[in-house]
């Protein structure tokens, strides 16, 4: 496996590198839930797009200011070491004993008092109405063996999708809204899979003056470039 590497200094000099590429970018993001769980927390992602890891990011150092930390892709964390300087780690899937090392680097993480683990159940980038969503059984096996150490986190699911709505440039549009507790690891594709198509009802059902104001959702990042 390959563990990360943080860096004060590097996380402190992305951060307005990545705060300049998504104010380029897009034309606001945008929660409906702002804040996150007290300790440390697992949270289980859709994965739409490379930009995924840089919005999560952007969350992070904005609203929950945790210790952050992510699964990566093997191939990915090779071709792109410095990732490893704001928390991503990864594992070789084709060798069981290095699975295990990445599982036990993961509850080492989950362990930390105000950890944030980042957890792409899907394994890949897949568009946010394809179904299933076709979790891998990473996610379910970590908070299982988690469970069984006893360790002390919250799991959280959050949803997102990029969309053209009202504005000449995309906007990006998250939910933290879990529809319902359950801690059966079976259920947690059914969570996510709840949580996403709710979100794209919501953005669906939108009238044009609605598109415009997104109801509900707080602006973290708003057209004109300001952060709130």
């Amino acid at each position: 496996m390959i563990a990360a590497k943080k860096s004060a200094w590097f996380e402190h000099g992305f951060r307005y590198y990545n705060r300049y590429l998504l104010k380029k970018t897009f034309a606001q993001i945008a929660m409906d839930q702002l804040d996150l769980c007290e300790g440390a927390v697992l949270l289980c992602c859709n994965h739409v797009a490379w930009w995924d890891p840089l919005v999560l990011f952007f969350l992070n150092e904005q609203r929950w200011h945790k210790d952050a930390y992510g699964f990566m892709g093997h191939e990915g964390l090779t071709a792109y070491p410095f990732f490893r300087k704001l928390g991503a780690f990864s594992l070789d899937d084709r060798d069981p004993r290095d699975v295990l090392r990445g599982f036990r680097y993961a509850l080492s993480i989950l362990q930390k008092k105000d950890a944030l683990l980042i957890w792409f159940a899907q394994g890949e980038e897949k568009h946010p109405e394809a179904r299933p969503l076709g979790f891998s059984p990473g996610l379910a096996k970590l908070y299982t063996l988690a469970k069984h150490q006893n360790c002390s986190f919250s799991l959280k699911f959050l949803s997102l999708r990029y969309d053209f709505l009202e504005r000449k440039k995309p906007e990006i549009l998250i939910s933290t809204k879990n529809p319902y507790a359950n801690d059966d690891p079976l259920a947690f594709e059914k969570i996510a899979t709840e949580q996403l198509t709710t979100l794209t009802n919501t953005i669906a059902s939108w009238t044009t003056n609605e598109r415009r104001i997104t109801p509900g959702f707080t602006p973290l990042l708003r057209r004109d470039g300001q952060e709130v």
